[in-house]
């Protein structure tokens, strides 16, 4: 019964976190199955979006099992939503982030500027 109610569960964004993991694990099947390495390049994907391990193997779970029945990872799209949703005490800041990234990029490229121009 769980499962026919999360088939209908059409309330989970494209752009969420766990719909982004599931993704990532599809594209990184081989065949049904998932590489150790992949398996750990998915979970460290997760990890950096806020997902927990657990939540994280659930969902690549959701998404071999659809692999092995042939069925399109859209049809996952109720099941994923149906995991616990990441806390928003946990959400990545992916624009904070980058913007901290790039400053700092950017102030070292003026430091270096700075320190080779001559006097």
């Amino acid at each position: 019964m769980e499962n026919r109610a999360a088939k209908h569960n059409l309330a989970l964004n494209p752009l969420d976190p766990r719909w982004v993991v599931a993704v990532r694990a599809h594209s990184q099947l081989q065949g049904t199955t998932l590489t150790p390495e992949r398996r750990r390049h998915v979970m460290q994907t997760a990890r950096l979006m806020g997902v927990r391990p657990f939540e994280t193997n659930v969902i690549i779970a959701l998404v071999q099992d659809a692999a092995r029945r042939k069925r399109p990872l859209a049809e996952a799209w109720g099941a994923v939503g149906a995991v616990p949703a990441v806390s928003p005490a946990r959400e990545p800041h992916f624009a904070r982030w980058m913007f901290a990234v790039i400053g700092a990029l950017f102030a070292a490229a003026l430091l270096i500027v700075w320190m080779l121009r001559e006097p």
